[in-house]
């Protein structure tokens, strides 16, 4: 809490500054200002704040009337010396608090708390702390119906969730009472909410008070059938009776348990983990938990063990210090009170002790007595027949009546990729705490960790000790360089550093099994049985059965197996492991085998005739990717330039299928560059070839065709198949220049790649769509539908699929001849593909395809449609590339369309910026006459402008309007939407520029 101001939420709205309450002035005040807090520093929308605000019935100038209401807020908060401010962002208006300055705020940090090795009675005392924040029901008072809003939902059932859990703790701890208070108030609040009062119920009963117990239950029972004409639910009669069995049962025998309690009541991440495994101990008698050190295998079965039911007792006995299978017995019976005469005379006592009771025995961490712990509890399930035993083990015990429990480390965010809701991002906020800081900047970085530690418990808990010490940043860039930091100063040995915890297994193995492991190391990421024997073979494991010692190394949990018989190492085991391949000083010898694999591969990729089969190639490389950064390094730290740039040259389609890592292939592609004359002539074109092809990517096709250009030569002496892609690429770059060099290079583009067709039929089937394409955006509609009619001829003949931008062709064609109906079955073709297609690339001329089509029939349908699809190719586009201004000039339309030119306005404007810089003059000139046709809406002067800007240069270039506005042009602009005859002048990029952004100045309000 701040000493300057403090907002509270948690019961009527009040803001304290200045040692004083203050309410805000009038109704819509206090609304607006309720809505932001309780957005708890996120975003609101406009629409969903007017919603609030005016229920529904928003007033005429919608946004005009809001950002009066923002300005006098803001207003008021400076006038109590408040230090908040409320400020417009993506997505909508926040208000930015100081730290601790809101009830709210400090009630989901407490609720969401969860600090290592926290007792019971600490636990109590943090949701204590929680609960008192609340002074009465959420923002009462208010006008606006916040109640129903999803984040006041989220909060009443964190309130909810967090007193029912005081319950249970206070009731666990021997201190109900300090529950009963709480649980009136919230009972009060919430008359028919079963679960409330059976919690209340039990409280009262575990404090001795019976008759307020069965009082409660009564009450509520009445309740239920009077006025709402039901029954009690399952939670309530289980209560009852609990209450009415308590009353003939002592105290002191209602929970038995023996040896170390769980070190916290709260398992994050392992809700489905722990019902799965409290399921498989109701069916099976002996059940272990396998997995690799540290992925919490302890915890899972301790907080199973304390919340199962039906047990009279509960055992748990710590394996972990015990020498043999003696030890074992003799530490039970000293954990359960039990003597005798030497290790016999101990064990009979154990199985007359168990005899008949419903015991559950927690054996935890049994891998390195593996032998001995099997051989007891087969004979202790034989004997004593009530007896359930629960095992952790980084292998399994090896008995017929074993069911095995995998537990793996918990789903971990690819790096830089925050998502609030990933357990393992949810485990290293909980334990980093108030140590963590916030911010776009730092969420990245705690993803980052989470991916580099693999999602394992127990490593990000040990990192997350590091924060307060280290912060954040400086965690992220230390971890990059090894895990050695992760040490924690105290707690079970095995466990204080992940060195240790993997050492454990390791020395567990056979010298062979040792030998494997340490060479597996070279794999960064996921490896196939194949790539084991010629990467991790010879002497001293020569004519090794490597699936067996693989399957043996999955089985103690230092080898995880994965879908489609694939492996990988976690990263702990992994760094360890290579820190052993250093000690045999193998470390050249197997990264050299490595390397030479990659290289294999590329070489048979390569020569595989169809693109189709090169393509789903490289996309099943895409978890490997760290592996060829790794032997990629290797080759470069040896001077091998020629092997590298070969690996470079023949796997940039990876790089470019792959998107997220494009920036990867940028870099080694500029390092082969440099060193271009290290390689072969082959690999010389190629790399020339992939640099045109990067520089298209970035929409530099200016570049891109004068590099294209300039390696034709040699790509028609060393690459033939590169070659004919070259004459197809050049065309489809002029095109997106708007160049009319594509319309007069179209012909003899198609003649040449007929004449080199080698008999796949790929290279036709693009070279068609591609001068279909041409011919499209000039408005040579027939020609673009015999070129159509051609592809469908050669399509069958060869039995190819139907590419997603032919069918994208062929709905521009049936539009350009006004056949709605047609483009609309091409969409149905289109629509199947939007969850399947490869990515982004196809994804956006799809959308874009039936946008347009939508736009015909039904704008608002395509209004909504064209905003989903902007909204998914962002999270694959950033806002530097053009690739999404298509989409935002149709969303612009159906806008415009529907009554909404301000916001088609600002959509533009967004566009814009985007086409500002690039040479895809094919999206920012339909994005430019978009502008032009909102200006007319708006019945802005500058609309005529605009409009003679854009047809002076779209004359001179021979095009028409594009499909989907052609038929307003005239309307609203007075201007025929027909192409022209495109001369051989030179093409006027200049000009281009000129309108695209005097269209971009004019939508963000600075002329013309």
């Amino acid at each position: 809490m701040t000493d300057q101001v403090r907002f509270g939420v948690l019961g009527p709205l009040t803001v304290w500054a200045r040692g004083r309450p203050h309410t805000p002035g009038g109704a819509g005040q206090a609304n607006l200002l309720g809505a932001l807090l309780l957005a708890d520093g996120r975003p609101v929308g406009s629409g969903q704040l007017a919603e609030w605000l005016w229920d529904g019935h928003p007033p005429e100038q919608e946004r005009k009337t809001l950002q009066v209401a923002v300005s006098r807020l803001r207003g008021w908060l400076r006038g109590i010396g408040a230090p908040a401010t409320v400020e417009l962002a993506e997505g909508g208006y926040l208000l930015r608090l100081p730290p601790k300055a809101s009830d709210i705020g400090e009630f989901v940090q407490l609720v969401g708390a969860n600090p290592p090795g926290e007792s019971y009675l600490d636990q109590l005392d943090r949701l204590e702390r929680a609960l008192h924040l609340w002074r009465g029901p959420l923002l009462a008072g208010l006008t606006a119906p916040l109640h129903a809003a999803p984040a006041a939902l989220r909060v009443e059932r964190a309130r909810v969730e967090a007193t029912t859990t005081l319950a249970e703790v206070a009731i666990r701890c021997g201190e109900p009472k300090r529950a009963v208070p709480l649980l009136e108030s919230l009972a009060d609040e919430r008359p028919y909410d079963e679960q409330v009062h059976a919690c209340l119920a039990l409280a009262y009963s575990a404090g001795d008070e019976q008759a307020n117990a069965l009082r409660t239950v009564d009450r509520v029972r009445a309740r239920l059938a009077e006025d709402l004409g039901v029954s009690p639910g399952q939670a309530l009669r289980d209560a009852h009776a609990r209450i009415l069995s308590s009353q003939h049962e002592p105290t002191h025998d209602r929970q038995r348990w023996w040896g170390p309690r769980p070190r916290s009541s709260q398992l994050i991440g392992r809700e489905t983990e722990q019902g799965a495994l409290a399921a498989e101990l109701d069916e099976h008698r002996l059940v272990t938990v396998t997995g690799p050190g540290g992925c919490g295998k302890t915890s899972l079965a301790m907080n199973v063990a304390e919340h199962l039911d039906g047990h009279h007792g509960t055992a748990v006995a710590e394996l972990a210090p015990l020498q043999d299978g003696n030890a074992i017995i003799l530490n039970l019976g000293s954990l359960l009170g039990v003597t005798g005469d030497g290790v016999h005379g101990v064990f009979a006592g154990l199985v007359s002790w168990v005899a008949d009771r419903r015991l559950l025995l927690v054996l935890d961490n049994c891998e390195h007595l593996a032998e001995p712990c099997a051989a007891l509890v087969e004979r202790l399930l034989a004997w004593c027949p009530e007896l359930t035993v629960l095992a952790t083990s980084r292998q399994p015990l090896g008995l017929p009546a074993e069911r095995v429990f995998a537990l793996g480390p918990l789903a971990a965010p690819a790096a830089g990729c925050f998502d609030a809701s990933n357990p393992a991002i949810v485990l290293f906020r909980a334990r980093a705490g108030t140590a963590l800081p916030s911010g776009a900047e730092a969420e990245a970085d705690v993803a980052t960790i989470c991916h580099r530690l693999d999602g394992l418990p127990l490593a990000l808990e040990l990192a997350a000790a590091r924060v307060p010490s280290l912060g954040l940043r400086q965690l992220r860039e230390r971890l990059e360089g090894g895990l050695e930091l992760l040490i924690r100063p105290a707690g079970e040995p095995r466990h204080r550093t992940m060195e240790r915890a993997v050492g454990w297994s390791f020395r567990l193995l056979t010298e062979q099994k040792q030998r494997l492991l340490a060479r597996l190391s070279v794999f960064r990421g996921e490896f196939a049985l194949a790539d084991v024997e010629p990467v991790c073979g010879g002497a001293p494991l020569d004519g090794l059965d490597f699936a067996a010692r693989l399957a043996d190394l999955v089985e103690r949990s230092l080898v995880q197996a994965l879908p489609g018989q694939r492996y990988r190492l976690l990263t702990v085991v992994r760094e360890f492991a290579e820190a052993r391949l250093a000690d045999y000083d193998e470390t050249v010898l197997v990264r050299d085998r490595h390397a030479q694999r990659w290289t294999l591969r590329a070489r048979e990729l390569d020569a595989l005739p169809s693109y189709g089969d090169r393509l789903a190639g490289v996309s099943a490389m895409g978890r490997e990717v760290a592996d060829l950064d790794s032997a990629l390094a290797h080759v470069q730290r040896r001077g091998r330039n020629a092997q590298s740039n070969e690996l470079v040259a023949k796997l940039f389609e990876f790089w470019h299928v792959h998107g997220a890592y494009i920036a990867n292939g940028q870099a080694q592609l500029d390092r082969a560059l440099r060193t271009v004359w290290d390689s072969d002539p082959e690999v010389r074109s190629l790399l020339r070839f992939q640099e045109a092809q990067l520089a298209r990517l970035r929409e530099d096709y200016v570049s891109a065709v004068s590099i294209m250009a300039s390696a034709r030569r040699e790509l028609a002496a060393h690459r033939p198949r590169e070659h004919r892609i070259a004459l197809i690429f050049e065309v489809s770059c002029l095109r997106f220049l708007l160049d009319p060099a594509a319309v007069h290079g179209t012909p003899r583009m198609l003649e040449r790649i007929a004449e080199l067709d080698t008999g796949s039929g790929d290279d036709v089937a693009t070279s068609l769509t591609a001068g279909g394409g041409v011919y499209a955006t000039w408005g040579r509609y027939d020609r673009a539908a015999q070129l159509c009619r051609r592809h469908e001829v050669h399509r069958a003949e060869r039995g190819l699929w139907i590419s997603t931008a032919q069918l994208a062709l062929r709905v521009e064609v049936a539009l350009g001849h006004k056949d709605v109906e047609a483009a609309e079955g091409w969409c149905a073709m289109l629509s199947e593909r939007l969850g399947t297609t490869g990515g982004p690339l196809e994804q956006e001329p799809a959308r874009r395809a039936i946008g347009t089509t939508l736009l015909a029939r039904d704008p608002e349908r395509a209004a909504v449609f064209l905003e989903d699809s902007v909204r998914q190719l962002r999270r694959f586009y950033p806002r530097s590339l053009s690739r999404v201004v298509r989409l935002q000039s149709l969303l612009a339309e159906a806008l415009r369309r529907t009554g909404q030119p301000l916001r088609a306005r600002e959509v533009l404007a967004d566009a814009l910026a985007s086409a500002i810089g690039h040479s895809h003059f094919r999206f920012g000139m339909a994005a430019a006459l978009q502008a032009a046709l909102v200006a007319a809406d708006l019945g802005d002067p500058a609309a005529g402008e605009l409009a003679r800007a854009w047809d002076g240069t779209r004359t001179r270039l021979g095009l028409p309007a594009p499909v989907g506005v052609a038929g307003v042009v005239d309307e609203v602009l007075g201007i025929d939407p027909a192409p022209s005859d495109p001369g051989h002048l030179p093409w006027p990029e200049p000009e281009l520029r000129e309108v695209v952004h005097q269209a971009y100045l004019w939508a963000v309000g600075l002329g013309p």
